[in-house]
This record gives C-alpha cells, structure tokens and sequence, in this order.
C-alpha cells in the first residue's frame, strides 16, 4: 500500500529532475568565441577564401548565406559563415525551422544530441544553420532538451541550391515565385520544385528560363541573353519627338503621346523582317523537358511571362534596327519616372454600393489589406461574400459628376450607383471603371456613421457624401492584351468620405481583381523585400539598456515579433486575436485554430460588469480579498470561473491556447530568457518582488493588472501575478497529445492551472510547467482569463 501511494511520485522524478536540469542544455553565450582564426577542412559543406576569424552572425541573417556552429572544444564552440559547397552540401541532413517551431536563436543557443544522452561532450561537433533549416553531416534525426522534454527533430528533404551563371555583371534577375524575395546569382536554401525567372541587361533582350531543384543538388541557368544591335536609317521613321514629350504637363497627356508614339512605331516595326530574331532568340521549354504536366502553375505562369518578355524582346530587337527612337524612348522613361512618383488623391464615384443584411456580393480574388478591419468586418466577411449572385434591394439614382474642390480632382465617372444589402454594420463599395484605371472593391467602415445611413447618403445626389481615394504613387500597372495596352491603378492606400466640410478618414481594406492582382508589378509592390540588415561590430545578442528593464533590440540582434491585432470589446475587454498557427507542445509540434483571449487576467472590475448583466440569482460573487478594480480576480473556483467566461461568450482557454497565447511564437516557456539579462522581475509578479515582502507593504499580493511588460503578442501577466484555471482535466499519465487543438486528458477528476502567482518562485513561471487542483478549490493565488471565437467578437 505504501508502495503504491509513493508510484505517483516515483514516475515524476525523471521528470522533475530534467525540469530542473534545462540549463544544462543549452549553450551559454560566453562559449562562443569570436576573433579566433579558423582553418578551412575538406569536408565542409561552405566555401571560405583560407583562413578566416571567427565572428558572431548578425541577425536576422544574411540571405543565400550557410554558417556553420563548430564546437572547438566541451566549452569552446566558433561561428563561421560563408557560401554553399555543393560538392558536400548535397551529404548533409536538413531539418526545417518552420515546421519543428525553431529559430535561428534557438540554434544559436541550444544544445543537439543524437541520442537521449546528455553528456556535453556528445553533442554534434558540426551544426550548420541558415535562415530556414539546421543541418548535420552525421545524422538523421536530432535531439535537444527543452522544459524539461526531449524533442525530436525529423528529417525533410534537403533543398537545394539556385545558381545562376553569367559573363554579364549588370545582369537582373527576376523570379516568377513570390516566395523568392532576395534574387541573386546563387539562391539557397530553395525547397526541391520548378522555379522559372525573367533575365535582363542594358542592351540585350530579355529571356524567360525554366528549371527543377532536386533535393541536395544546384540548378545551374546559364541564360543566353542576346545583345542588341543597331542600324541607322537617315530620319527617324515616327513623328513624336523629345521636346513634345517634354511638354506633356501630366501622366494622361504624356500616355496619350505614348499610344501615339507606340502606333507609328508598330507600322513600321511591321515592316521589320522577324526571321534573323527567330534565329537567335532561344525557343520556349516544353513541359515535359523539365518533369512537369502542362497544367502544372509553375510552368503555366512560365509559358504566360514567357510570351510577354518575347514580345517585349522582339520590340526591343526591332527598335534596335532604327535610330532616332531610343532618344524619344529615353524622354518617355524619364518623363514617367517623375511623374509615377508622385502621390495622388482625387474624387470617385462608386457603382456599386453594398450594406447592412444580404449575403450577395461577388469578391475578386487577391485582397490588398491597407490598415485593420474592425472586429464586426472580420467576424462576418466570409459570410458576407460567400455567394456570387447580387441581389439589389433598393436602387437610388446619383449624380456621377463630382465637383472638384482644392487639392482633390474629380472622378469622370458615370455610373449609377446599386445600393444593395451586404451582411454586418460595414461598407462595400465597387469602383468599375476600367476606362478610367480604376477597378477596385472597398470593403470597411467609417467611423461615427452607420453604414446604412451612409449608403444613402452616398446614392443620392442631394446626399452631401463623396469618397476621397489616395493613392502611394500615380502609377498604374500597364497590362498588354489583344487590345493594346490598358493601365489600371493598384497602389491604393487610403480611402476617405467628405461629409460637408468634415472628411473621415476609413478605415477597411481595398480589393483587387485577379487580372490586376496576379500582375508581377502588382505583386512586387504588395512584397516588397524585408530591409537589409545593418552591419554592425557588436554582438547580435539583444542589448540591455542600463536606464531601465526594457529590452532594446539593435538593427543587428533578433527582433521581438510584432504584435497581433488587438480590439477593445464592450462587453469582453481588451483581447488579442490570434490567428492559426502551430507551436512546440510536450514535445510534439501541434496545429491551433483561431482565437481570441483576454490581454490581462480576469480583473474585478469587469467581472462586476459581466454580472450586472446576468440574473441575480445567477451571478457569480467576487471573494477576492485584495480589492481594486484593476487588480484581477482571485479567490476563484474552477466551476465559477469558467461560468463567468461561458456567460460572456466565452470559456476558459485549454491548456493548449494558454501555452499558445502565453508563449507567443517562442520555444521558451519564459520570455526573460531571451534577453541579455535575463529577469523576471521585468514580466512577473511572484515571490521575489511580492510574497516575500511585508504584509503592509503596497507590493504585497497580486498587483494591478498589466503593470510589467507584456509578451511578444502584447499579453500580461502569463507569468506571475495571479496562476490561472484552464479548461483541461489532469491525469498523472499522458498517453497522447493530439495533433490539432489538444483538449488535455481523457480522465481525471481535478484541473489544470497555470503560470505561477505572486507567492511562487522563478521555477513555477515557466508557462510549460502545469500544476492542477480540486475544481472545487480556491486560493488567493488563482485567478483566470477568457477565451473567445472570433465571430462573437464585436457582438
């Protein structure tokens, strides 16, 4: 019998004891050492000139860039960068960052194991590492020790490496894969696929080229980019000359002498024997050549930008048999380049507009987000534009002629506008005038005004509303077709209603079709490349300021991850809504559906108002014992907190959203290990700066919420303060951990809490570590927080 009361406990001391041990899994910062010299061997997988001096890499890290972390000695380990070797690198074994919930940080700092032996000095000898993968030339699988678990890293395929050879040096190159951001002449690590790019260089015609990355090999392009060569005439062959083009006074002008520029160069472009181009320009790949079907994307988008860059290449070729045109074609770049970076702000009258309770509305593909949707806008738009038919309840005629006024030119829009129903208190507004260059769908809400009533006063000629949009810069992308060319605005940024003299800024997103949408410029300016990082001598650990706890993160260190959206509910409070994603879980990386959670702790303040809305005899009495509005609930059972929550539209968070929210992106389950200093004190309330002062003492027990720094996500108090109640049941044996949205044990009789409180010590903050209780209980250590779906939000 004794026996079998001490089982319990006998099962939990290799845990605890590895709990406590973590530290011994991880590499202290100081074992790095830089300006070392370090000595090239054969079987590196990167390619460095001799002897170099070891140094730390600044993060975020280089692009198209391998380091490698070499362990000198138990205690001595160097970091070396440099470039792919291909005739190793193809040996090494790769794990994904992204899928197993790493960092580069995580790298740089933890220990890896090929068996669940931590001996230090069995550790790999040889790490390599880049911005998306961790490699080893030994071994398939790899381990690290995290909160107090062993994890696991499986192997995924090995990518490959672009390289991209050429005798040209102003070559530019271009990738039809938006993924692709940072384009040079080697690209690595790119995951096994098709990758098709556009070459180009002054004076010679663009090229279009195709090719497949095996895992572990380089795709080498050679791109055969044919130089122009040119022939004079004795008078140029067009009419349009330097100085008309100087003297266009705007972009429409200017394009309306272009379309005339571009007609008599073509009739006499016409006249241009094509057969010595056929000669030389290379053939387009057929789909087969490089392992893919016809229907393939990657090679559809190939054969579609193939045929453009041809023809912009057959224009060019056949320009390059006249003279007198290239100075004109150098007037028009420059005289579009200034205009095109200009902003612009004018007047329009949308055809369309959509409101209130009808779920008809027909959506173009690509959405261009400009600033936040409000909640009520996100809780509802699928609905909204789930179907395809339009269903017009009411139509009220316009006036489409806007009056300008100062600063603002007018729309020439002649549309009637339909006022129609659209699911929620939002605005769709559609703008379809190609004509014009703007086909564009709005979708949001203007502040102080009800949508219904602003629909109308939009419709009506008499209705005293108008829409402002403004744009980054006047230039529209110019699409080629069977009709000439077309151009359309895509650089919208901001859209206002003039309502008499006061103009409201919106605020909602802009939409655009998929013909403009799917255009490469369109897509360059909606992903533009991350900045390049600055160089820097210091070390590319986050520094500590000496005048306060605060973190302060250089240009050279890793970046605190941005902050997610968070709205302030009526009836809920401050939430921050967390979108899908996956994260580390006792080990196992697990997928997570949306949500939205409090930003603090429970506080006694909006409990007293969730219970002013419930019966009387229904409601829940706060017994909190340290009184403030702003402190947070205590005093609490399991049955009564999660009771509060349900009442308000919500629950109590499973173990799995808490850990999710409290963690924020990181493999850590307490932030204040990720900064130089390392201190609690800086997020937690607990017994260092509460529980072990005096009684008397204002610090004493929990603390005004939201008064230490916040997580990665903008959360308070996951750590410290007051431990908090989840959903989970607890049993001392955990079979499985689901792969989707775990929900915690089968079995099981009490309740998980986590966090730590005020009383405990640093050990019991660690948002991985789980203590459980008694539903039926209650402490002046125990609090909560809710969780919410995100379509009640708002409501």
């Amino acid at each position: 019998m004794h026996l079998l009361r001490i089982l319990p406990v006998l099962l939990l001391l290799p845990a605890l004891a590895l709990a406590d041990g973590d530290k011994m899994f991880r590499v202290p910062m100081d074992q790095y050492k830089e300006g070392e010299l370090f000595e090239p061997f054969p079987e590196m997988a990167i390619r460095i000139p001799g002897s170099v001096t070891t140094t730390a890499p600044a993060l975020p890290l280089k692009d198209n860039a391998l380091f490698l972390r070499y362990k000198k000695s138990p205690k001595e380990y160097y970091w070396v960068q440099g470039k792919v070797n291909p005739a190793v690198y193809g040996n090494l074994h790769a794990f994904s960052l992204e899928k197993n919930q790493l960092t580069v940080f995580d790298v740089l700092r933890m220990r890896f194991y090929p068996t669940k032996n931590s001996k230090a000095f069995q550790d790999e000898k040889y790490i390599y590492f880049d911005k998306d993968y961790i490699y080893s030339p030994r071994v398939p699988k790899l381990l690290f020790m995290k909160n107090g678990r062993w994890q696991v890293l499986n192997e995924d395929p090995l990518p490959g490496v672009i390289k991209v050879e050429s005798s040209i040096k102003s070559i530019k190159i271009s990738s039809l894969d938006t993924k692709l951001r940072n384009v040079a002449k080697t690209i690595s690590p790119v995951a096994p696929g098709p990758y098709a790019f556009v070459f180009s260089a002054d004076g010679y015609m663009p090229f279009t080229d195709i090719g497949m990355v095996q895992s572990g090999k380089t795709l080498l392009f050679k791109p055969n980019l044919v130089q122009l060569r040119t022939t004079a005439p004795a008078a140029s062959p067009v009419s349009v000359t330097v100085e008309q083009v100087a003297a266009t006074p705007n972009l429409e002008y200017t394009e309306v002498l272009y379309d005339k520029y571009v007609g008599e160069l073509i009739t006499v472009l016409n006249s241009v024997d094509t057969n010595d181009f056929a000669k030389v320009y290379p053939a387009k790949k057929q789909a087969v050549s490089v392992g893919l079907e016809m229907n393939d994307p990657t090679y559809q988008a190939y054969s579609t930008r193939y045929d453009v860059v041809h023809a912009e290449a057959l224009d060019l070729w056949r320009k390059s048999k006249m003279s007198g045109v290239s100075a004109v074609d150098q007037a028009f770049k420059q005289k579009f380049d200034s205009l095109h970076a200009l902003p612009a702000r004018f007047y329009l009258v949308p055809d369309s507009i959509f409101y209130d309770t009808v779920t008809t509305l027909p959506e173009p593909a690509g959405a261009v987000l400009v600033y936040p949707v409000p909640p009520v806008a996100t809780a509802t738009e699928s609905a909204a534009t789930s179907d395809s038919t339009v269903t017009a309840d009411s139509t009220v005629k316009a006036d489409s002629a806007a009056a300008p006024v100062a600063g603002v030119p007018a729309s020439s829009a002649s549309a009637t506008p339909v006022v129609a129903k659209a699911q929620a208190d939002f605005l769709i507004l559609k703008f379809s005038q190609p004509v014009n260059r703007y086909d564009v769908t709005w979708k949001g809400h203007v502040p102080g005004y009800a949508s219904d009533s602003l629909a109308a006063m939009l419709a009506s000629p008499e209705g005293g509303a108008r829409i402002i949009v403004s744009l980054q810069n006047n230039k529209p992308v110019w699409i080629y077709g069977a009709n000439g060319i077309t151009r359309h605005h895509y650089r919208y940024v901001k859209l206002e209603v003039q309502v008499g003299d006061q103009i409201i800024e919106a605020q909602g997103s802009f939409m655009l079709p998929q013909y403009i949408f799917e255009q490469q410029e369109v897509q360059d300016w909606l992903n533009p490349p991350p900045p390049a990082p600055v160089e820097s001598s210091s070390s590319s650990l986050p520094q500590v300021s000496s005048s306060s706890s605060e973190v302060v993160v250089s240009s050279s260190s890793v970046a605190e991850p941005s902050l997610k959206k968070i709205v302030n509910d009526p009836l809920r409070g401050k939430l921050v809504l967390l979108d899908s994603g996956s994260f580390r879980y006792y080990g196992n990386v697990v997928e997570m559906s949306p949500f939205a959670i409090m930003v603090t702790e429970m506080t006694q303040e909006l409990m007293e108002k969730i219970m002013l809305r419930v019966d009387s005899v229904q409601r829940v009495k706060d017994k909190s014992t340290f009184f403030h509005p702003q402190k947070p609930v205590h005093n609490i059972n399991w049955e009564n907190a999660r009771k509060v929550c349900q009442v308000n539209g919500g629950d109590l968070p499973t173990e799995a959203q808490w850990e999710f929210a409290g963690r924020a992106g990181s493999i850590e389950g307490s932030p204040w290990v990720l900064d130089s200093v390392p201190d609690p004190s800086v997020y937690a309330i607990y017994r260092e700066n509460s529980y072990n002062k005096r009684k008397e003492d204002e610090a004493y027990g929990p603390q005004q919420v939201a008064t230490k720094k916040p997580n990665a996500w903008g959360i308070y108090d996951m750590s410290g303060n007051v431990a908090e109640w989840t959903r989970d049941k607890y049993f001392m044996l955990s079979f499985w951990v689901e792969s989707s949205n775990p929900t915690g044990a089968l079995f099981g009789s009490s309740r998980v809490y986590k966090g730590g409180s005020w009383k405990d010590k640093e050990k019991m903050l660690n948002m991985s570590v789980r203590d459980d209780e008694d539903p039926r209980y209650w402490s002046e250590t125990l609090g909560f927080r809710c969780v919410y779906p995100l379509n009640v939000i708002g409501k």
